[in-house]
Order: C-alpha cells, then sequence, then structure tokens
C-alpha cells in the first residue's frame, strides 16, 4: 500500500473492481503488512503481489499492471498458467515457530555493541532475582511425620503421621501453595551515537 508500485497500480485495480462489479470475480486488496501472517502463509515476498483464486486453485498474475490486461487475466487468462494449490493456515507448531523466528529478528539489532552487554547483564539479574525470591518464598518441607503428644517417635503405628503439619505451611487449605510469576521485560536502551 505505501510503494511506489502500489501506489502507481491502485487505480488500475480501483477501476478493475469497478469495470468486474456484479460478475463471478471478487477483487480485493490485503495489506501484508498489517496481515503478516496472511503473508507468509501466501509467500508473498513483493508488493504489489497479484493472486487469482478459482475452484482451490491459486494463480499468479505477472503480467501488465493494465486495466485490459487485469480484466483478460481474471476472465480466463489465468487458465493458461499454472495452478497452485492454496497452502492451508498452519499448523500451531509453525505459528508458534514464526513467531519465534519474528522475536529472534527483533533481538538481532539489540545484540550489537553496547546494547547486547545491557541485554545479557539484564537477564542476568533476572534470574538471579528471581532466583532469590523463589528461595525466599518457597516454605520449607515439613517433616515426613511428626510424633504426637505422648507417644514415642519411634512408635510403627500409621496415626503418628500429624496431618496438621500441612495447615501450618499453607494457611489450612490443604493442598493449596505458592504460586511465583516472573515477567521479565526487555527495554533497549537508546543510544544517541550508535
Amino acid at each position: 500500500p505505501w510503494c511506489g508500485h502500489c501506489k502507481r497500480m491502485a487505480p488500475a485495480w480501483e477501476e478493475l473492481g469497478e469495470d468486474l462489479e456484479g460478475s463471478y470475480v471478487n477483487i480485493a486488496k490485503v495489506d501484508v503488512t498489517a496481515n503478516r501472517a496472511l503473508g507468509k502463509r501466501f509467500g508473498i515476498k513483493g508488493f504489489p503481489t497479484l493472486k487469482f483464486f478459482k475452484q482451490g486453485k491459486m494463480y499468479s498474475y505477472k503480467g501488465p499492471r493494465d486495466v485490459a490486461a487485469l480484466r483478460e487475466f481474471a476472465e480466463g487468462g489465468y487458465a493458461s498458467t499454472s495452478a497452485e494449490a492454496i497452502p492451508g493456515p498452519g499448523s500451531l507448531m509453525s505459528s508458534v515457530t514464526n513467531t519465534a523466528n519474528d522475536f529472534m529478528g527483533a533481538l538481532k539489532p539489540l545484540l550489537r555493541g553496547e546494547n547486547a552487554t545491557v541485554l545479557v547483564l539484564g537477564i542476568v539479574i533476572g534470574v538471579v532475582f528471581a532466583s532469590f525470591i523463589f528461595v525466599l518464598l518457597t516454605p520449607s518441607a515439613p517433616p515426613a511425620s511428626r510424633a504426637r503428644k505422648g507417644r514415642a517417635a519411634d512408635d510403627d503405628d500409621d496415626d503418628d503421621i500429624d496431618n496438621d503439619v500441612d495447615d501450618d505451611v499453607d494457611g489450612g487449605g490443604g493442598g493449596g501453595g505458592l504460586t511465583l510469576t516472573l515477567i521479565l521485560t526487555l527495554t533497549p536502551t537508546l543510544n544517541p551515537n550508535p
């Protein structure tokens, strides 16, 4: 939408949409800079990329960008090009992988010069701090058994286990405990003199 090729083609695309309005051909445009997952799904690498879809097949347009040529392609010229299968939406794993790759790509500029030092130092301090808090807030384990008053500690009777010990640890709720959630936020430092 922002590149010169897209801007030059916009009037022809709009005119084509008006010419084919009410026909069996729908004209649409998608901003893959705002819909990155869709761009990755269809392998969009350059702009504008024109795709024609019919009966579960996809056809790529490589011809001239004028109204007459576009109309001819949409009204049957696509059949002279090779059809491709429409790519599926992808799996959860591919989505996670793509997100991880995007995240690592965003980190690359931060891993240069003093920014790398600040980032690594921040991670180390965060891990040390989280470990310290975890040790402080983790309750110590109660003894496996405790002798009741008036009985010998070495008595083998199963009744010797004092189940009330857990109440001292988790506040009497039974089975509860403490949950610690740590959120690490990385903010790049701004270096006016790169």
